[in-house]
């Protein structure tokens, strides 16, 4: 498997972060070769008691042997990692709220569109730092 990767990147005074990146796949499984992509544009806004990162990924990967993993936002202490394969896309929201400073709610949306089937996933995080 051979892979290109490029990414370019945007901040803005810790407020506003945008990163767009684009992988490209070669891989020469069984005396066939195959191609694959996924482009990620992730786009995350900092203000003093909210955080939203969203992030959306189109993804064409022929072939298994080929697939490509890519971090997802998560909640804290989480680490996502979903693997790419197929054709489709797929598109994360995560959202902190910090009423004070040691408690923090978060909440995530996340779907995936594969040849044509579609699956959810969300969940709630609730954080106290004592």
């Amino acid at each position: 498997v051979n892979r290109i990767d490029g990414q370019v990147r945007y901040e803005l005074e810790e407020r506003f972060r945008w990163q767009s990146r684009l992988l490209l796949g070669y891989c020469m499984h069984q005396k066939k070769g195959s191609t694959g992509y996924a482009l990620v544009q992730r786009l995350s806004i900092i203000r003093e008691h909210i955080r939203a990162t969203a992030q959306v990924v189109f993804f064409h990967i022929e072939d298994w042997a080929n697939r490509i993993y890519l971090h997802e936002p998560g909640f804290y202490y989480s680490f996502n990692f979903p693997v790419y394969y197929g054709s489709g896309h797929s598109t994360t929201l995560l959202l902190s709220f910090i009423p004070v400073k040691h408690l923090t709610l978060s909440a995530k949306i996340s779907g995936t569109m594969n040849r044509g089937e579609r699956s959810w996933k969300s969940g709630l995080q609730i954080r106290v730092k004592l």
